[in-house]
């Protein structure tokens, strides 16, 4: 004999369940995606900083550009 009409309660429960699963799992990667964006911007903060402790200026993009001087005749 059936608890809740034609569903029982284990299929209540497991519905239950698997809905607050996929919210926690949500908020989860929600949190998730926070920690990183987080971490970038501290990144990126500390590389500022460590380039204006060294005097700013601009930066040769040649090491960067797989270009250097070129050699001679």
């Amino acid at each position: 004999m059936p608890v809740h009409g034609t569903l029982g309660i284990a299929t209540l429960l497991q519905a239950e369940i698997s809905g607050s699963f996929t919210v926690t799992a949500g908020i989860g990667f929600i949190l998730a995606l926070v920690a990183l964006a987080v971490l970038a911007l501290y990144n990126l903060a500390a590389e500022l900083a460590r380039h204006a402790g060294r005097g700013g200026g601009a930066v040769s993009a040649a090491p960067y550009a797989g270009s250097g001087p070129s050699p001679g005749p």
